[in-house]
Order: C-alpha cells, then structure tokens, then sequence
C-alpha cells in the first residue's frame, strides 16, 4: 500500500471512529405495531399465541415480524416485555423515514426543466466524472434504488433497469413511479413525492453510465416510508445481485431492524450510500449515521464547493457531492431540477458503482479509502463545519486513479473473476504482469499478490461483483 494510502486509511479510521451524536430519543412511529426479530428455531406461531398478537408483515428468510400490540398495552410497554423474551432478539416501534424538501414546501418536489438545463447540468464535471469514464463505467454492477420506483419507459433509464426490483407498498412487481392519491403526511398535498425515484435513478445512471439500476419500492408517493419497509428493502437488494444500496430517505430514531439490515449488507460487501438529511442540523439519521457499520453518509454541496444551506452534517458523514439545482430524470420522458441530500447521496451511489466495476474484488473499507484520497476539499471560506463534512467533496477521476494505480490490489485480479485466489498467483508467477508497476515483473509482484491474500483470516470470502 501506498503512503498515500496509508494515511488515507488512517482518514477512513479517524471517521468510523469519531465520535457520534445521539439519536433521537423517540422518531414519530406506526401506532399499534411492533418488528422483532426472533431467534433461531423461534417461531411467530408460538410467538402470537404466547402474546395474543397478530402478524401484520414478515420477511421470513430473516425471522423478522411486524405484529399488532396486544390489547391494554402500548408500544412501548410491550416492546420493553418481549425483549426480556429469549426468543426475542430485539424489539423496535416501526417508526417512520421520509425526506424533506430542503425549503418545507408542500409543493412537488422538482420543477420540471428542459433537456437543455439536462444537458448543460454541471454534476458529473463537479465530481470530475468524465476522467473516471476513461477507466470504469459502472459495467456489471447493480445499484438498487429503495425509494418510490423508477420510470422505466424514461429514454435516460431505457435498457437500464435490471430484473428482479420489488413494490413494497403493494407487494408487486409494478415498481413505476405513479401517482397513488395518497396524503400520507396529512399537509393536504396529494403524491408530492412522485418522482423522486426516477430522479434518483437518473443520477446513478448519469454518474455511472454502465451501471444497472433495481428500482425496489419502499416510500410511498407523498414520501413516508417506516423502517419496516426500509429493512424490506435492503435485504431485498442484498437478495437480488446489489453491489451498492441508495437510501436517499432515513428516520430520526435507531431501530435495530435497519441496524440488522445493513450490518448483513456490509458482511456481503455491499455498499450502502445514504442521504444525510435537509435540516440544517447535527442530528443524525438511521441509515446515514450509521456509519459504525460502514455506511456511506453523504452531504450535500453547492457549486462553490461550499456545505448547502440545508444539509445536515457531523462527524458521522462521510463525503459530500453536488446537491443544490440538480437536474436529472422525471416520469413522463422529462427532466426536472431539485435540491437536497436525496440527490447527492446518487451521485456517491453512482461513483462507487464505477469504483466497484474498475476494481471489484475490494472490501468495503477499500472502497472508503479510495473516497478519501480522491476528495477535494471543502471551500476554506466556510467556517463551523471543521471535523463535520467528512472526506471532502467526491473527486471520482482522482478516486478512480488511486483505485487503479500501480501497487492497487485492484491489479491483482489476473484472470478477471472478481476474485483473488490461488489461480491469480499462478497467472502472476507465469506471466510478464507488472503489478506494483515497478518497472519489472518479477518475484516482488509475487510477494505483492501474497501479502493481499493475507489480509483476509483463512475462509473468509472476499467480495464479488454482483
């Protein structure tokens, strides 16, 4: 590894490690429901007898449940009596995860542009993507969007969408981003959110023009989701080939279902990017703060290169990208123009998936690591967000060149099977491949190739591409 690596890796290091804000002590919640997780060889059958409960939604394959509280008890009370069950492996409120518009409006949340603004919009120049094209364009990765759908039929998205996308919402395969005639946040604006998926999408499409986008349904169209449907959606992804997860919504509370969740998509090498939020504050969100766990917790920046007026930040994040006036796909074949944390967090998504497609044998922390030693800083002319923001600002061409530089591990995968194994040494040790680019092929490489495959214990799986 580089020195450049190194003290980028001590960067990444200092960020898992700093210190984190507090979660709010309680988010608003489902009235009437519980999720808990059972413990192996625990049955929900048993469980709703022993409780007078009732199973309202499950995710089966991971004996998770959402039940209705028992009669004369409330959420709390019975949360607090099961996780004292030995069969309960955690007990949580199914609180709700939305993401507001920047300005509070009630108003939809884009406003509809021509494909010149598309065309003329500056976000891949701002995180220096055209250079990272030279390399990498996402080929072979898949990004699963959990959000309200995806306007598949869109010529920007068209041939883009891979198989397998789910809608939570109604427990189909139609994952489009329609109108449903919903109020769900009760401010008397119907299906505010439509939309917001397709300009998700977009964006990693944009940032990652190779890349295939899962669009699974998991915020309705006025822009409520809960943590139930978000833990849905990720196991979901993790289920169906994703090799990074968007979740540009989040909840102000810290369920373990979610905590679960991505801690399962971490363990599979899978990149979960999330959107810091648009309140101007230092709180900090589930699944963006959870960055213990390695998710990628992203801010939002101007094209002065300085923090937006909106964007939360604290020590919790972890880079920032262009989130003010962006412009990307709407449904309908058109474009639209909006602000927010949504829309920095795809542009992140979009950057790892032509990470990952350049070098896709790396772990988690590598991919980090290259995050850090490509960002550019933040303008120096904004003060108060010292130790708050992160790397910096996503520079993909750089991250990219670090990614693939002589020395990278990136340059140990000699047969191009996502893995490095015992038949990449033997292609290395018969072969005129210059790995640590030193000029020479010779018995350093060797040694170079051997010293990666034991960073990893014995057994342990090193990531693929999905």
């Amino acid at each position: 590894m580089t020195t450049a690596l190194k003290l980028s890796a001590l960067m990444v290091a200092a960020v898992l490690a700093a210190p984190r804000p507090a979660f709010a002590d309680k988010a608003p919640f489902v009235p009437g429901q519980i999720l808990l997780r059972l413990s192996p060889g625990a049955t929900i059958t048993a469980f709703n007898a022993r409780y007078a409960t009732t199973t309202l939604e499950s995710i089966p394959s991971r004996n998770v449940y959402a039940v209705t509280v028992p009669p004369g008890m409330n959420e709390d009370s019975f949360a607090q009596e099961i996780r004292d069950d030995p069969e309960v492996q955690s007990a949580d409120l199914n609180f709700y995860a939305s993401e507001l518009p920047p300005d509070g409006s009630t108003q939809s949340l884009f406003f509809r542009v021509g494909r010149a603004q598309y065309d003329a919009d500056q976000s891949p120049s701002l995180v220096n993507a055209q250079v990272a094209w030279n390399s990498a364009l996402g080929a072979g990765i898949t990004v699963a969007v959990l959000d309200t759908g995806v306007d598949a039929s869109h010529p920007e998205l068209a041939n883009r969408i891979a198989p397998g996308g789910f809608n939570f919402l109604n427990n189909s395969t139609n994952t489009g981003d329609t109108p449903a005639g919903l109020d769900s946040d009760g401010d008397l604006v119907f299906d505010e959110f439509v939309g917001h998926g397709t300009l998700v999408s977009g964006l990693i499409a944009r940032i990652a023009p190779a890349a295939k986008i899962l669009p699974i349904n998991v915020m309705d169209s006025d822009g409520i989701s809960t943590s139930f449907r978000l833990s849905q959606g990720i196991y979901h992804a993790i289920d169906h080939g994703a090799s990074v997860i968007n979740i540009s919504l989040g909840t102000l509370s810290d369920p373990t279902v979610i905590r679960d969740a991505v801690a399962e998509a971490h363990a599979r090498g899978i990149s979960v990017v999330a959107s810091a939020g648009n309140d101007g504050k230092e709180d900090r969100r589930s699944p963006a703060g959870l960055n213990g766990l390695g998710v990628i917790a992203v801010a939002a920046t101007n094209t002065a290169a300085q923090p937006a007026s909106f964007t939360n930040f604290g020590s919790w994040i972890t880079i920032c990208a262009p989130g003010v006036n962006i412009v990307s796909t709407v449904p309908d074949n058109g474009y639209g123009m909006a602000s927010g944390t949504s829309f920095s967090a795809p542009i992140v998504a979009g950057a790892i998936a032509v990470l990952r497609s350049g070098c896709p044998i790396v772990p988690n922390g590598e991919i980090h690591t290259f995050l850090a030693e490509g960002a550019m800083p933040v303008s120096k002319s904004t003060s108060g967000y010292e130790g708050m923001l992160g790397y910096g600002i996503l520079n993909l061409g750089d991250s990219t060149a670090v990614a693939l530089a002589p020395g990278s591990p990136c340059r140990c995968d000699r047969n191009f099977d996502h893995v490095v194994d015992i038949e990449d040494l033997y292609l290395l040790f018969g072969s005129t491949i210059d790995a640590n680019g030193d000029g020479q092929a010779d018995s350093i490489d060797l040694r170079d190739l051997t010293n990666w495959l034991r960073r990893f214990e014995p057994g342990e799986m090193l990531p693929s591409a999905q």
